[in-house]
């Protein structure tokens, strides 16, 4: 059986024509020399087999919104909680703690009380 997990397009006319001419799903595969499983892929979704679908989850946070993060965190003494609402974004703040730990310039420390 051939390694690659995806058919070509030579394999997929092959598979029109076996199927069109009353082959089953394993002879096909077998005379292909591919797994059921990848024949039977194609032959359910001829048309939409091989394209790439969805992209994933939108980021919730644009550039602007990280800038904005970015300025109001890096000079600030105020806790983070209330520097979260400072800002009154509509993010999760787990969300906005990836975004301050992915800032290059801002270093968490922890507030020593003044003498």
């Amino acid at each position: 059986m051939s390694s690659a997990k995806v058919l070509i397009q030579k394999e997929n006319g092959k598979i029109s024509v076996l199927v069109q001419a009353g082959h089953s799903l394993r002879n096909s595969a077998s005379l292909l020399q591919r797994s059921v499983n990848c024949v039977s892929h194609f032959v359910s979704v001829p048309d939409g087999y091989s394209k790439i679908h969805g992209k994933g989850k939108p980021r919730s946070l644009i550039e602007q919104d990280l800038q904005q993060i970015g300025r109001t965190i890096s000079n600030s003494t105020l806790s983070i909680k209330a520097e979260f609402r400072k800002i009154s974004l509509s993010a999760p703040t787990t969300t906005m703690w990836r975004a301050i730990c992915a800032l290059p310039n801002t270093e968490r420390q922890k507030m020593h009380t003044a003498p």
